[in-house]
């Protein structure tokens, strides 16, 4: 049987409540909800980003929704997506991810 799981992803500049409003959301209809990787990542880090940290901040942020995605019921609530890292990886580096491309344009074909 196919599980249709309606994902919302909350999107917004930072420190602007959204994973307060993620939780919230998720609380008030008893599902997951999938924090943002990329500030547990950079929360200890010392000195700077490089381009392979996105990227491996963008595999575990798609690796814990992929998880969430198998434990859930009916939705799935996001503070970020991948659409966020291909925003950030093409305004940073102006680059484009072949893996990022083709996960976010299989999901649209989902939809």
């Amino acid at each position: 049987m196919l599980k249709l799981i309606r994902k919302i992803v909350i999107t917004g500049p930072e420190s602007s409540g959204k994973t307060t409003l993620v939780k919230s959301l998720a609380a008030q209809y008893s599902c997951y909800n999938v924090d943002e990787f990329a500030r547990e990542y950079l929360t200890d880090f010392v000195g700077d980003y490089a381009f392979e940290d996105v990227l491996t901040m963008a595999k575990k942020q798609l690796d814990l929704e992929i998880l969430a995605e198998e434990n859930n019921s009916k939705y799935l609530f996001l503070d970020t997506d991948l659409l966020v890292f291909k925003v950030w990886i093409k305004e940073k580096y102006n680059k484009e991810i072949d893996w990022i491309e083709s996960h976010l344009k299989s999901n649209k074909d989902k939809v």
